[in-house]
């Protein structure tokens, strides 16, 4: 991508964005900094495979520019480096510069059967603070949690609370509700009335708080 192999796929595209005229929101490369679950994933790090992925992301997005596409581009971060405390590389590092996207976020996935950290707790773990660093609209590109925690109803309730209090500037949030199979720790849906009701309760106790 970063040396135009892929140019021709990106302009046609663009250009048939272009031609319908109506603005679309990109998530390039979700989850960067990820370890083995797509091709572009970049762990472990390395300085040359961040500098190809800046000069990859910049070259897309100069495509769509050159159409003049009506396209907006979302950084998507996982919340939490692979390596954990072992690896603190700083989402800044990734930066591919500022004038080549429109939001920064992060997805935010809760699997632990034992223990079971809030929302607030994932987020201040330095992550919000980084995201804040970039100087752009914040949002969530995917969150939810496993039905192997605990009280999952409460989970989602504080979590919705917390999304208002605790990070008024995270502007748009995207749950992933999906069953990716039948274990436990792949499973992200909705099961019972109680975890739709909580959902829903939360939305709206979110909605009344930021109003």
């Amino acid at each position: 991508i970063a040396d135009g192999a892929c140019d021709d796929a990106v302009r046609k595209l663009a250009r048939a964005i272009a031609a319908k005229g109506e603005t679309v929101w990109i998530r390039m490369m979700h989850e960067l900094n990820g370890e083995g679950t797509y091709p572009w994933s970049l762990y472990p790090y390395t300085r040359e495979k961040l500098a190809t992925f800046k000069r990859a992301w910049r070259r897309v997005v100069s495509v769509y520019r050159e159409e003049r596409a009506p396209v907006k581009f979302q950084l998507a971060f996982m919340a939490r480096n692979p390596g954990g405390d072992k690896d603190r590389t700083p989402f800044s590092a990734f930066n591919p510069g500022r004038d080549y996207f429109d939001q920064v976020g992060v997805d935010v996935y809760v699997n632990a059967a034992k223990r079971m950290p809030s929302l607030k707790e994932k987020l201040n773990d330095g992550i919000y603070a980084q995201l804040l660093w970039f100087g752009k609209p914040v949002f969530i590109g995917e969150m939810s949690v496993t039905v192997s925690v605990p009280d999952r109803p409460a989970w989602i309730r504080e979590a919705w609370r917390s999304l208002a209090l605790d990070f008024p500037r995270v502007k748009y949030v995207s749950w992933f509700l999906e069953g990716k199979s039948p274990a436990p720790t792949r499973s992200w849906g909705l099961h019972n009335q109680a975890e739709i009701d909580a959902f829903v309760s939360g939305l709206r106790n979110f909605e009344d708080l930021t109003s």
